[in-house]
């Protein structure tokens, strides 16, 4: 007989929290209709506008923790000066920590808002910068 009224009681508090939920507002989003960002969102890395500014010192790939995600090549100028070649960096395996724009001496680097950026090409989610 206690089992009863144990099992009644939780019924009874059951129904008082659905008839609660059904009068509040809604929590989630309809995400693909509604977008809701945050200011301090961290999405896909990408490089300033205007001019290549990256003088190829290499902070941007020594601070990131998923090792290979940057790659940087170089050639000699004159005078045996190191100067950008190009800079690559595979999204696949960015963990958008923002370690590399933090890091960039030069603000080359950026941390944009935009976290929708699946493809089914992996050639797709590797961006470049040439100088």
């Amino acid at each position: 007989m206690v089992k009863f009224f144990r099992h009644i009681i939780s019924l009874i508090i059951g129904y008082f929290t659905i008839g609660s939920n059904l009068i509040k507002k809604p929590v989630t989003v309809f995400y693909p209709e509604k977008k809701k960002e945050h200011k301090n969102l961290r999405g896909k890395i990408s490089f300033a506008e205007g001019e290549c500014k990256c003088i190829a010192c290499g902070i941007c790939k020594s601070v990131c923790p998923s090792k290979g995600t940057i790659k940087i090549t170089t050639k000699e100028d004159e005078g045996s000066k190191k100067v950008l070649d190009e800079l690559s960096i595979d999204l696949s395996q960015c963990i958008q920590c923002g370690n590399c724009a933090e890091n960039c001496p030069t603000k080359t680097l950026i941390m944009t808002n935009d976290y929708e950026y699946s493809s089914t090409d992996k050639i797709d989610l590797i961006i470049r910068l040439r100088r």
